[in-house]
């Protein structure tokens, strides 16, 4: 519709087409009218999913900005799967699917208190830092208790495919019962190896 088109609308139609600005759908190349400081380069949803959607609901996207900035040999992954053994934690997100189908997906960290260890990690196999500080409801230790002494944590973030990566990279390394949560986060039975 053309902002001269308004001829047969309602009064709020009318008005809110007046208002609105002509764009060009960057799919179709239809003419459209978007709103004021709509910052929408798509006619529809249909256009928008059509070139891809959302990126970062695509299987092949990944953030630059996590991305490892070193690259890990071997002995790097040793030393993280002890770090892992000893001060991480794993589980999968998981959630249900119109059609049924289950998707789990799993995330892991390591938490320490000195920020070394966590950015270590972090540029050699990607994920975030963050700084958390105890007794404060943000997670960290028991809400309801002030502790004597404030005290920072630093936790290190690996999820979705990445996490994936580099779990199966130490899965061979780990103990047992870190290989059970390893295939629990996967959403794996006993027998299965990721």
């Amino acid at each position: 519709m053309g902002i001269d088109d308004t001829v047969g609308l309602c009064h709020y139609c009318q008005m809110t087409a007046s208002r609105n600005v002509p764009k060009v759908c960057e799919k179709c190349g239809r003419d459209y009218l978007a709103f004021p400081g709509n910052k929408g380069r798509f006619c529809s949803r249909k256009c928008y999913w059509d070139t891809g959607g959302n990126s970062a609901n695509r299987k092949d996207f990944r953030d630059p900005r996590l991305n490892p900035s070193e690259q890990a040999m071997d002995p790097d992954y040793i030393w993280a799967a002890g770090v892992y053994e000893g001060e991480g934690t794993c589980h999968g997100n998981q959630w249900t699917w119109k059609d049924g189908r289950v998707t789990t997906s799993p995330a892991l960290r390591v938490n320490q208190v000195d920020p070394w260890l966590c950015n270590r990690l972090r540029s050699l196999f990607g994920g975030s830092v963050r700084l958390r500080r105890n007794g404060h409801g943000n997670g960290v230790g028991n809400a309801d208790v002030i502790h004597p002494r404030p005290y920072e944590i630093y936790e290190w973030n690996l999820n979705g495919a990445r996490a994936r990566e580099f779990l199966r990279a130490i899965y061979d390394r780990l103990s047992p019962r870190r290989q059970g949560q390893v295939r629990k986060a996967f959403g794996l039975s006993d027998d299965q190896h990721p």
